[in-house]
């Protein structure tokens, strides 16, 4: 009995022996297999393009019949003759020359410099000049006044004058005529006819209270200069603007072609693994399932290209719009390829630069500040307007008279009255017969209710535009804090994609190498592809932003226009002394 149980017994352990030297003997033939096909040779992968492309990623090394590869967007823009290099700059220049929206604002700084000519076209001198001839019968019933001939008393006279008459700054305004009357008569108590008539006189009239330097015309003057100024920093806002969305487009722009390129690497990478499985498959050491599975890939990466080429038309179109002149344009036909790159540029600015320089350069602030001084204008100008009208009025003059002697003169008349109307101006220069005066004249107003609703209006607005202001400066500071911050977050962005990007292409590359020895799947070289790909997409978004970031900041300084080392240069006629 002991020995069949010992019989079974060693049958028994020989068959596990069996069954194990079975096993072993499969697994060592499959490896000796996996090596095999991994000693095959294989094809070189077509080099990436390398025109404003990324680095191209490490790739599989087992190719067989690779697809065609595809010629990159710059490179196709660049063969089809239609590719138009373009640096940010330039997209500046030819934004800043052609964008609509500027051009028409420049109308309306037109506009307002015809405006203050208007205002001050009050203070321009006048000439006047007048003729009037007129002339008058009377019965003769006077013993005292008796006609020489006839029944009735008759006078003519032609009078004609001319003068120069002006405002002046100061509220008060001169004139200066020169007056001359050649006058008939057959009055018997005449001693010339015709008889001649000359005077010059000078009449100055200024207010020393009421509308002294702080009058309508003045008033009128400095408050279209402040509506000027406000145009003018709206039109700065505006190129600031324009130059903020061409920069963001132009980096958009890079951020599309490039995104199109790490694709398009992409998809190469996805059909090289796709060659590779489908050689694998055929020499039996992989299962046929891998092949749909690179094949979905390439599909998926096909169509991301497409969705990248579509984002590059349409930063395209937008850009176009911003540096073209009309829609006629030839711009419109060309390929836009901007040559700049979104490299890193350290900032030096610090915090409280920024919010200082936002302070004081903010259009929001000074146009605020200008309607403050509006204010201003017209409380000083109300506050003027309660005093008493108080004017000093003066003249001189000087006459002259001559003509021909009646018998009723003669004898009567001294010999220097005796001539034309030549001899009556020579006594005009002599200042013989000089005259003058000088007065004032005083009106006291009792009592002036619209003056002083006015005055109150402009009280009311004035606390109310200083409440606006300081809440407008807490906006801005606001608005600066964020975009300072946002370059800082940026900035770590972009150390971070730089880190995460060469991480993804050393994952590739050994997922790689695991692949060509069998220790790993397609979906995992795959998976690694994605990796890198959005690595690679990655750190150009966090350049792209950095550099975005930096422009928003410029803009909430409003530093734009400096950092682009443009001058915006406006001729404005002199306001006047009034004005100042």
């Amino acid at each position: 009995m002991m020995k069949t149980e010992n019989v079974a017994r060693l049958c028994r352990t020989l068959q596990r022996s069996n069954y194990m030297a079975l096993v072993y003997f499969i697994a060592i033939f499959s490896l000796f297999c996996l090596n095999l096909a991994a000693q095959q040779p294989a094809v070189p992968a077509t080099p990436a393009d390398q025109v404003a492309t990324p680095p191209s990623p490490p790739q599989p090394k087992e190719i067989t019949n690779p697809a065609p590869k595809q010629d990159s967007f710059v490179a196709k823009a660049e063969t089809s003759g239609k590719g138009f290099r373009l640096t940010l700059r330039d997209a500046v220049k030819m934004a800043l020359e052609n964008n609509l929206t500027i051009a028409i604002s420049d109308y309306e700084s037109e506009n307002y410099f015809q405006r203050m000519r208007g205002d001050q076209g009050v203070y321009d001198p006048a000439l006047v000049s007048s003729v009037t001839l007129n002339s008058n019968v009377t019965p003769n019933t006077s013993p005292y006044n008796q006609s020489l001939q006839g029944s009735n008393l008759t006078r003519g006279n032609l009078l004609y004058s001319f003068g120069l008459q002006q405002v002046i700054p100061t509220g008060g305004n001169w004139s200066l005529s020169w007056d001359t009357t050649r006058g008939t008569t057959n009055s018997n108590s005449s001693f010339f006819s015709p008889s001649y008539n000359a005077g010059f006189t000078f009449r100055f009239t200024q207010p020393l209270m009421k509308n002294f330097r702080t009058n309508s015309a003045a008033r009128q003057i400095k408050l279209t200069k402040l509506d000027a100024n406000t145009n003018d920093i709206t039109f700065e806002d505006q190129v600031t603007t324009v130059i903020k969305n061409v920069q963001d487009a132009y980096w958009d722009l890079v951020y599309a072609i490039r995104d199109h390129e790490i694709r398009r690497n992409s998809l190469e990478l996805a059909k090289i693994q796709l060659d590779n499985n489908r050689r694998r498959v055929e020499i039996g050491t992989l299962a046929p399932i891998e092949i749909t599975n690179a094949e979905s890939t390439v599909s998926t990466r096909e169509q991301t290209m497409i969705s990248a080429l579509e984002r590059i038309s349409t930063i395209q179109n937008r850009m176009k719009q911003f540096i073209s002149r009309d829609a006629h344009s030839s711009l419109w036909d060309n390929i836009l390829i901007p040559t700049d790159e979104p490299v890193y540029i350290q900032s030096d600015v610090t915090l409280a630069e920024a919010v200082d320089s936002a302070l004081t350069n903010r259009p929001e602030i000074r146009k605020m500040k200008n309607e403050i001084t509006k204010l201003d204008v017209n409380e000083n100008f109300y506050r003027n307007q309660k005093r008493p009208q108080v004017d000093l009025i003066t003249s001189l003059g000087s006459i002259g008279q001559a003509g021909d002697v009646t018998s009723v003169g003669e004898g009567k008349v001294l010999p220097r009255f005796i001539g034309n109307m030549f001899t009556a101006y020579g006594q005009i220069m002599t200042f013989d017969f000089r005259n003058y005066s000088v007065g004032l004249q005083v009106t006291i107003p009792v009592r002036n209710r619209s003056v002083e609703a006015n005055l109150a209006q402009q009280l009311i607005a004035k606390q109310q535009y200083q409440k606006r202001l300081r809440d407008t400066e807490q906006t801005i500071q606001v608005d600066v804090r964020n975009a300072y911050e946002a370059i800082q977050t940026n900035r770590q962005m972009v150390e971070t994609a730089k880190k995460g990007l060469q991480l993804a292409r050393d994952q590739l590359d050994g997922e790689n190498k695991r692949f060509e020895a069998g220790l790993t799947t397609t979906f995992m070289v795959l998976t690694r592809q994605d990796q890198y790909e959005q690595a690679q997409g990655s750190e150009l978004q966090s350049l792209v932003n950095y550099r975005k970031s930096l422009s928003a900041l410029y803009k909430a300084m409003f530093k734009t226009l400096d950092k682009n080392d443009i001058e915006i240069a406006k001729s404005q006629p002199d306001a006047g002394p009034s004005a100042k």
